[in-house]
């Protein structure tokens, strides 16, 4: 009996070979999947290549998948945008240094954008790592739930009357981000096909907007505050 080999198959060993810690492998087999078996890499190939760099602390080795990724015209998954994120964080702060941290940001927050315009997928981790990278400074450091993230944000606003617009904004596009999130965590089992995947784009679209409106946050803070 003949194994048709597939993108999902490639996926799991991608995964396997990033829990063990075997970046450089999961490189090669990248590699091999459309010259050995004509199957080209999408998202989730991508993304595991990606997480597996992560693991093992190659930030350059992210940001050269994520370029890869994009002339591919592959659109990043939102384990992918994580990735990238994490990425830019760690070697602007190699390049620029740790006291560069306006600099830093500023290359998050392009990198972010950048990813955005081309389409990335975006979840509730995403929306913690960038919340935690960009805005640490305001809300307090380290991953925070969502809502204590509400409350950090709560506070902020009361200290600085100033950003209030910006403030309200991302409260209300994380309000609606984080019901959807529920809503569909208990409806995409009673349902299939078109309306699965409705369903999913919308709580995307939701996450998108809450990470869109932090970085229009942070791009306010690093100037007013």
């Amino acid at each position: 009996m003949v194994i048709a080999i597939s993108e999902g198959m490639y996926v799991g060993f991608l995964h396997a070979l990033s829990r063990a810690g075997q970046h450089d492998d999961a490189i090669n087999v990248l590699g091999s999947m459309s010259t050995d078996y004509n199957i080209i890499p999408g998202p989730s190939t991508y993304s595991a290549c990606m997480l597996s760099a992560a693991r093992s602390k190659d930030w350059s080795g992210v940001l050269r998948l994520n370029k890869t990724m994009m002339k591919a015209g592959v659109c990043p998954d939102a384990v992918a945008f994580r990735a990238l994120l994490l990425a830019t964080n760690q070697q602007a702060s190699a390049d620029i240094g740790k006291k560069g941290r306006i600099r830093r940001r500023a290359a998050v927050i392009e990198a972010a954008e950048n990813a955005l315009l081309a389409g990335s997928a975006a979840d509730r981790g995403t929306f913690q790592t960038c919340t935690e990278i960009l805005l640490s400074n305001w809300i307090g450091s380290g991953k925070k739930d969502v809502e204590k993230i509400r409350v950090e944000l709560r506070r902020l606003l009361e200290k600085n009357p100033n950003i209030r617009n910006e403030v309200l904004r991302l409260l209300g596009s994380l309000q609606r981000a984080d019901l959807k999130d529920k809503w569909t965590s208990t409806s995409l089992h009673k349902t299939e096909g078109i309306e699965q995947t409705r369903i999913s784009n919308d709580r995307e679209y939701m996450w998108r907007k809450a990470v869109d409106d932090a970085l229009q946050l942070s791009k306010v803070l690093n100037v007013v505050v």
